[in-house]
């Protein structure tokens, strides 16, 4: 057997487990979302945006375990004051699956700005679930030196609960 024969094996070899090993942690993830989104029965969370030196949506949306959602429109949103509505439990699992694929209780969030724009609104999500409770503040104009998950599972949250209805 050639050299170049025993390369091609070897290349081979290693790509066939650098696919299972990541076929593998994605059916670990899933399985891991799949038994955890089962479970909604303690899940709470508000989700607040704060406002802008614009015209930016200033509002606050709280979720019970229940299914309630609360929104209270400040500004520059369609609804202005109080307004309350009914999720499903498919609504609630959906918010666990998005909690957990952005690590939301795991992940290290970097305070430090590299640059900071002041007319940009923040994002604060508060979070208590099975007895974890985590709170995220970030400034949307800020450029962070690690990716924060924060403003994907805000925008997650506000198409799951529908906000612009």
């Amino acid at each position: 057997m050639s050299l170049q024969n025993v390369i091609v094996m070897i290349v081979f070899a290693v790509l066939g487990v650098s696919v299972l090993s990541v076929s593998l942690s994605v059916e670990d993830e899933g399985t891991r979302i799949a038994q955890a989104s089962a479970s909604i029965d303690d899940l709470s969370l508000t989700l607040t945006r704060t406002a802008c030196f614009g015209t930016c949506p200033i509002y606050s949306l709280s979720v019970t375990s229940d299914g309630t959602a609360r929104f209270e429109g400040v500004a520059y949103t369609d609804t202005e004051g109080v307004a309350e509505i009914r999720l499903s439990a498919a609504q609630l699992s959906e918010f666990v699956k998005e909690i957990i694929r952005a690590d939301f209780f795991g992940y290290k969030q970097d305070d430090q700005s590299v640059v900071f724009k002041t007319d940009h609104p923040s994002v604060i999500l508060k979070v208590l679930w099975h007895g974890r409770n985590r709170s995220a503040d970030v400034i949307l104009g800020c450029e962070k030196r690690l990716p924060d998950p924060i403003p994907a599972l805000a925008d997650s949250i506000d198409k799951i609960v529908n906000i612009m209805q």
